[in-house]
């Protein structure tokens, strides 16, 4: 999941968006609270993207959903709702095999 939301925020490219502030694979914002609180500088690849991850989860937790989610990261926002239907489908496919994975238990 997290590889597809930065493949549709950067198109997996450590770039700045030429219209806001954003900047990064998970383009996050200057004043992003996640970045600041754990000390991630969004220019750096490996903090973007573990900036995107902890943001994605802390949206998740507080929305609920991953169409919440999506929508409070900005992934979604904008997109038309046939178009938004469709992510969420994709994004659904890949959760399912993720969810029975660890609803398995340990082998002994």
């Amino acid at each position: 999941m997290l590889a597809e939301v930065i493949g549709m925020e950067s198109g997996f490219r450590n770039v700045k968006n030429p219209t806001s502030t954003a900047f990064g694979f998970g383009q996050q914002v200057s004043a992003n609270m996640v970045m600041r609180v754990c000390r991630l500088d969004r220019t750096r690849p490996e903090d973007s993207i573990m900036g995107t991850a902890l943001e994605l989860r802390a949206k998740l937790d507080k929305t609920g959903s991953l169409a919440g989610a999506l929508r409070a990261y900005g992934t979604t926002a904008a997109m038309p709702p046939e178009r938004e239907a469709s992510v969420l489908r994709r994004f659904a496919k890949l959760m399912v095999p993720a969810a029975k994975a660890a609803a398995k238990p340990p082998k002994a």
